[in-house]
């Protein structure tokens, strides 16, 4: 689940962990094949970001836990 505390009302993402798996190491392979294979600021780094945009489609998906929206 992701919560976007920038959004008023605060906006509530619930993406199954598989697809957050896959879609991270998709996105982080891309990323890597850009920038010669690592990362270019700090090659130790664990982090990724997330965009919004990247998980609209979870927004509200409050079914997937079985409860109503």
């Amino acid at each position: 689940m992701f919560v976007d505390l920038g959004a008023d009302p605060v906006d509530f993402y619930v993406a199954p962990a598989i697809w957050v798996r896959d879609e991270i190491t998709k996105r982080h392979q891309a990323f890597l094949l850009r920038h010669g294979g690592k990362r270019p600021v700090n090659p130790d780094s664990v982090h990724h970001k997330i965009k919004v945009e990247w998980i609209e489609q979870w927004r509200q998906r409050w079914g997937l836990l079985g409860m109503p929206r």
